[in-house]
């Protein structure tokens, strides 16, 4: 059977939820206030809704790169969203 995709990454002592990036086989990490961090530990222009406003989380996962809202890594890849999390179940 095939290898689940792991959904996080523990580094230290906290607990990071991890993306996969298309085209690539490494996989990057969502950190404190949503900001993404790619497989050599470094911040990119990325960042993700962690805490989010909108009635019925509407906005939770969104992502943004810069100001540029590109999807939402809750679902599938797209010209412009290149992230999604593992195959899993969520439950917030």
């Amino acid at each position: 059977p095939k290898t689940p995709e792991k959904a996080y990454e523990k580094i230290g002592d906290k607990t990071y939820q991890i993306l996969y990036k298309q085209g690539e086989s490494g996989h990057y990490t969502v950190r404190e206030n949503g900001e993404v961090y790619n497989a050599q530990n470094q911040k990119t222009d990325y960042r993700v809704v962690v805490n989010p406003t909108e009635p019925g989380y509407r906005d939770k996962g969104n992502l943004y790169k810069g100001q540029e809202l590109i999807g939402n890594i809750y679902f599938a890849h797209s010209t412009k969203n290149p992230f999604r999390v593992a195959n899993t179940s969520y439950l917030w």
